[in-house]
């Protein structure tokens, strides 16, 4: 192989955590055990010495595959993070053939406080040496992680806490029995030409939906339980049924299912905050307060007041208000 990088660990959580190397095969032990350790938190491997090879004073260790393997498919090491506590480790397989290096990076045991994740980088140096960053981070569940963390965001301003989100968060399933949406023109004109056909028009709005207006795959249960807090809310009223739906093009979701999902979520998870963004609404035809009206109904108490809470007040005043 004879294919070398240069590897730092850093320890990016709470906890102090050991290092360990627990499996290797055609890697040449060059650099191995000063990868290897107790890191403190804020702290690195290597903890000194090591080199600069990158223009700056961050500091790696070389290592490098087994030159008598050179012809071998790859080789490889698993690098664990144990918290020193006796706590559940992480870890994180690293490979290694002819011509580069790339991870692995197994799912943690759900019971970890840490994470181990990797980045390999062999494009950005001039020279081509590869560069791996392996960081050590605290680990959260994507369901709960505002209340894990609340210790170090409950005195933030709301308005400074980042929240994941995601875009056109409802276009994740197409309601066939409604079709085209009012949002779109395209679409709208091809459900006119070939609406009467039933079928066709399933199919043909069908394929649209996948290859132009899906944006998401996961429920928004799912995507809270992922951990994303901030949702793109882009709603249309279906006027033969006078039922609100999320759209893009075509009609996707039902609000009272969306709705539903919600509630259940943030009844489990009373530290979770959310935003749904209702930024675009279509042929409404002065329905705005029967909206108004369903999302109120399904919160009640759990609806930020503004009189209470602004966009600047602290995260946990919003916990505070229920």
């Amino acid at each position: 192989m004879g294919e070398g990088a240069y590897i730092r660990i850093q320890n990016k959580s709470q906890h102090a955590v050991e290092i360990k190397v627990v499996e290797g095969t055609k890697i040449d032990g060059r650099g191995i055990d000063e990868i290897q350790g107790v890191i403190e938190a804020g702290e690195q491997l290597p903890a000194h010495g090591g080199e600069t090879p990158f223009g700056d004073s961050r500091r790696y260790q070389y290592i490098e595959g087994d030159v008598r393997f050179f012809w071998q498919d790859d080789g490889h090491f698993h690098l664990e993070a144990h918290p020193t506590n006796g706590a559940p480790r992480s870890g994180l397989k690293l490979l290694v053939d002819s011509d580069e290096w790339w991870s692995e990076d197994p799912s943690p045991d759900e019971d970890s406080p840490v994470l181990m994740v990797a980045d390999v980088d062999d494009d950005s140096d001039p020279r081509g040496r590869t560069r791996i960053e392996i960081r050590v981070f605290d680990n959260y569940s994507g369901s709960g992680w505002m209340g894990q963390l609340g210790d170090h965001i409950g005195g933030t301003p709301f308005n400074r806490v980042a929240l994941p989100g995601t875009h056109d968060s409802g276009t994740y399933a197409f309601n066939d029995e409604l079709g085209a949406a009012p949002d779109s023109a395209l679409t709208m004109k091809i459900d006119d030409i070939i609406g009467r056909v039933d079928a066709l028009a399933d199919m043909v709005l069908g394929q649209i939906f996948k290859k132009l207006c899906q944006c998401q795959t996961l429920s928004f249960g799912k995507q809270l339980e992922e951990g994303i807090r901030y949702f793109d809310m882009r709603i249309a009223r279906h006027a033969d049924s006078n039922t609100f739906h999320t759209c893009h093009g075509v009609f996707c979701v039902e609000l009272s299912d969306i709705l539903n999902q919600f509630k259940e979520f943030l009844s489990s998870n009373p530290k979770e905050i959310v935003i749904l963004d209702f930024n675009h609404l279509y042929a409404m035809d002065d329905h705005h307060e029967d909206l108004v009206d369903m999302v109120l109904e399904a919160f009640g108490e759990k609806v930020a007041n503004i009189k209470k809470v602004k966009a600047t007040s602290p995260v946990k005043h919003y916990w505070e208000q229920g």
